[in-house]
């Protein structure tokens, strides 16, 4: 997803602070679990059907946190939401798949301008679950954790800490640290 810049003052108003924004009525992209079209939240859920995962007939979207910082420079915060994709399971032996989808302010909404997904893998059925943890300038830091193959669906063993570089409009992962490795 490409980065769009809006010049302060364009359209005769300024870019909207993200600190206002109800994250529970996102607009989530589409890509993150699958779906055709964008995202609507509704109190901070939706259902959609996906095509990544075709045998489940309903994927529930769940926002998670949210955190704030200045990607770009410009004195002005962007935002990173955390975003489960799910089944009816209910634990995380239900969880298809995490992201966090990054937004830059626009002049109504906000704009999503990267979606990042977990570097690492876990063992078995389990997803990676990743959690963002800060914005700095040009970059983002989310933690990982992954299940080994004997972990309970509460308590994946590893963590990990993977900084996302943002480039002329892109995300790329820079570095990935192992603090704990999951049980084997």
């Amino acid at each position: 997803m490409s980065a769009c810049a809006v010049a302060a003052g364009a359209y005769g108003a300024d870019p909207i602070d993200l600190h206002t924004i109800d994250w529970n009525k996102a607009v989530v992209p589409g890509s993150v679990c699958g779906a055709d079209r964008p995202i609507k939240l509704h109190t901070g859920y939706a259902t959609v059907h996906s095509h990544r995962w075709p045998t489940v007939p309903r994927v529930f979207v769940d926002r998670g946190r949210v955190v704030y910082g200045d990607l770009n420079g410009d004195g002005r915060d962007e935002a990173a939401l955390q975003i489960v994709c799910a089944n009816l399971g209910g634990t995380a032996a239900g969880q298809l798949a995490f992201a966090v989808v990054v937004y830059s302010a626009g002049i109504r909404a906000p704009k999503a301008v990267g979606v990042l997904t977990p570097v690492l893998r876990s063992a078995r059925r389990h997803v990676p679950i990743l959690v963002p943890d800060s914005i700095t300038h040009d970059e983002v830091t989310v933690t990982e954790y992954t299940y080994g193959p004997h972990d309970a669906d509460c308590c994946p063993t590893g963590q990990a800490t993977t900084v996302w570089q943002f480039e002329e409009g892109t995300f790329r992962p820079a570095s990935t640290h192992v603090q704990r490795p999951p049980n084997r």
